[in-house]
């Protein structure tokens, strides 16, 4: 910013107009902690977090047996939100996607998915899973690193990318082999 500037004026009649009372911030620190000791936030004195990787195992889950292509039909709609529940339910570290649930059918019917007229008889698989899980605020280019990693690590395999954002939007893509699927919905 240079003085007598457009973009300078702006902010200068921002500070004395808009923003003339104490309001809360929120940075994104891409340089991390070690950055932190000459930063010139520091004055301001913020309240630091990290953003930090949590592994969770999850032991035989069921896993339905993925179609092998998708179609803009009715038929594969209902069963892309069947996937997209169980995907939820496994984010949840639900026991309902687990092989040793035995929840009383009575009280959930929730039964892991079936997909596709050609998987129709396809057995429904147990694997162990791994979950990694990012909480916080963080640059997009790390989430871009978070999937480009994940490409990388799966091959062939299948991996999901769950990402929330700000007032509730979420996106979450299911890359299986060598096509993907995504959703975007709020909630």
């Amino acid at each position: 910013m240079v003085k007598g500037r457009k973009g300078f004026e702006r902010l200068k009649w921002a500070a004395t107009n808009v923003l003339n009372e104490k309001l809360t911030w929120l940075f994104c620190d891409v340089k991390g902690a070690e950055a932190r000791p000459d930063a010139p936030i520091e004055q301001f004195e913020p309240d630091w977090r990290d953003v930090r990787g949590e592994v969770t195992e999850l032991p035989r889950v069921m896993v339905p047996a993925f179609p092998a292509a998708w179609e803009d039909t009715e038929t594969d709609r209902v069963e892309a939100e069947e996937l997209l529940e169980w995907l939820m339910l496994v984010t949840l570290d639900s026991e309902r996607v687990r092989e040793e649930d035995k929840i009383d059918p009575f009280l959930s019917r929730y039964e892991v998915p079936r997909l596709g007229p050609a998987n129709a008889a396809a057995e429904v698989q147990t694997r162990d899973l791994t979950r990694l899980r990012y909480r916080g605020f963080m640059p997009s280019s790390l989430a871009a690193r978070i999937f480009s990693a994940g490409v990388k690590e799966a091959k062939e395999e299948w991996f999901a990318v769950l990402l929330s954002g700000f007032e509730e939007k979420r996106i979450v893509v299911l890359k299986d082999g060598g096509k993907a699927l995504t959703w975007e919905f709020e909630g």
